[in-house]
């Protein structure tokens, strides 16, 4: 889960999450991993994809779903929330930390929620408004067909993940969320 997190995030954002991919998880060194990811900050930026994942994957297909259901401003917006919430919680947050709660997904569910509901309400905090104040003063990027919507998608993406790292950082640091260690 941890690779397709990456995976995501370094195609929602491009360079710029290639290189903190590169920076805080790609191991230099045979058997190295551990070592090479300890730090804290490595600990707090590898926690943070999981939510920045499920985030960004989240509102990209709400953005799909929207038009189709017929959502209106501000509606789109809560349906984006939720969604976001949903993917990064369910599949990235649970999923991640399954093997770590014995296999229960119910568990990991549960004791995964405060974490991801602090680290994803700031990364839709960076998000959302990116989103939305592009779509106003560029309204040919609101399809995910277009490739308009997924440059858009990519600088609310890097904005959110800026403004959620204090947080994820923080998290790991009190040993409320788990960073990336093998």
């Amino acid at each position: 889960v941890q690779r397709v997190a990456w995976v995501l995030v370094v195609f929602y954002t491009g360079p710029v999450g290639a290189f903190f991919y590169f920076m805080t998880c790609r191991r230099p060194f045979p058997g190295g991993h551990d070592r090479f990811t300890r730090g804290t900050w490595k600990q707090g930026m590898n926690s943070e994809m999981h939510c920045l994942a499920g985030d960004a994957t989240g509102i990209a297909v709400a953005a799909a779903m929207a038009p189709a259901l017929g959502l209106s401003d501000g509606w789109d917006i809560v349906v984006a929330y939720l969604s976001g919430f949903i993917f990064g919680l369910l599949i990235f947050q649970a999923l991640m930390m399954l093997k770590m709660y014995g296999g229960n997904y119910i568990l990991a569910v549960r004791k995964t929620f405060f974490s991801e509901l602090v680290s994803m309400n700031l990364v839709m905090a960076g998000m959302i408004p990116v989103m939305v104040v592009l779509a106003h003063w560029w309204p040919d990027s609101g399809s995910p067909a277009s490739p308009d919507f997924w440059f858009r998608m990519s600088l609310a993406t890097i904005a959110g993940g800026v403004l959620a790292f204090p947080i994820n950082y923080w998290l790991v640091a009190r040993h409320l969320k788990h960073g990336c260690m093998t």
